[in-house]
């Protein structure tokens, strides 16, 4: 059997607000951010935002697409261009280290009208910038975790 000893966790969490607010607080405590996906009722489609980077200075990224796990790969991947590399985003064409061209806007919502949003960053209302998911969405690998080869 394979050793998940080290395996990074995720939680699908149904809890009320406070409790889904600690959870997020702690993340952020740990990562510097957190990503939150929520999908309408009727919407095949997933919002994933950000929570975390205003703390440092950045507006907070959303954006809306394809499976969860593209949605995070692509929110993890864009918030630790932040929190560990010091890049920042604003309005228009910009690339990373994995994309060489993504796209970003003002963001057309204001999530800081759901609860957990007010709920972590308080009278504190971010800025919001969406991120276009990419046309030709790569899967993104993993960084080797510490103590394997």
């Amino acid at each position: 059997m394979e050793n998940y000893s080290e395996a990074k966790i995720c939680v699908r969490c149904s809890l009320p607000v406070k409790g889904l607010a600690l959870l997020t607080n702690a993340e952020i405590a740990a990562t510097g951010f957190a990503i939150l996906l929520c999908r309408g009722e009727r919407s095949p489609r997933v919002l994933g935002f950000t929570l975390g980077l205003s703390s440092l200075g950045h507006s907070e990224v959303m954006t809306v697409g394809g499976t969860d796990d593209e949605v995070f790969a692509l929110l993890t991947h864009l918030a630790e261009q932040v929190t560990r590399h010091g890049q920042s985003f604003d309005v228009g064409s910009q690339c990373t280290s994995v994309f060489s061209d993504l796209f970003f806007r003002e963001a057309p919502c204001g999530l800081h009208d759901l609860d957990i949003v007010s709920e972590i960053c308080g009278d504190e209302i971010p800025t919001w910038l969406q991120c276009d998911e990419p046309l030709s969405f790569i899967s993104l690998e993993e960084e080797p975790y510490a103590g394997r080869g």
